[in-house]
């Protein structure tokens, strides 16, 4: 088991650097290109990051059999978490993109995906 998580780590490090080299990644989270709120693709938007979840709820967090991933200031990236069972927009308005859909979150709600597990594949907060 250790060593199947030390490999995961190793292939995702490998992948967000392979993304930064071809995809000219510039958000200081070293996630991929921005889009604006309606999709399509935009001026990177960096000021969106991953931060430390700290017990607080203000944030958006995702919530994934592989752990809770927090994000704060607005801004979009592309990502891919999988095993996502819940979306919690904290006290922010946006979206995000996932193998079942699109979907917008408002201040203090949450998405639970009931049906199952789904892939998140972009974060958008206003």
């Amino acid at each position: 088991m250790k060593n199947q998580l030390i490999r995961m780590a190793f292939v995702l490090t490998l992948l967000l650097a392979l993304g930064a080299i071809f995809g000219g990644i510039s958000s200081t989270s070293a996630h991929a290109a921005s889009t604006s709120s309606s999709g399509s693709l935009a001026a990177a938007k960096p000021n969106i990051n991953y931060i430390d979840c700290g017990g607080r709820g203000d944030f958006v967090q995702i919530y994934s059999t592989y752990g809770e991933f927090c994000y704060a200031n607005a801004g979009g990236f592309s990502i891919s978490i999988p095993g996502v069972y819940e979306v919690c927009g904290g006290n922010n308005t946006g979206y995000v993109n996932t193998s079942w859909g699109h979907y917008n979150f408002s201040r203090w709600q949450c998405i639970v995906f009931s049906g199952g597990y789904t892939n998140v594949f972009f974060v958008l907060i206003n």
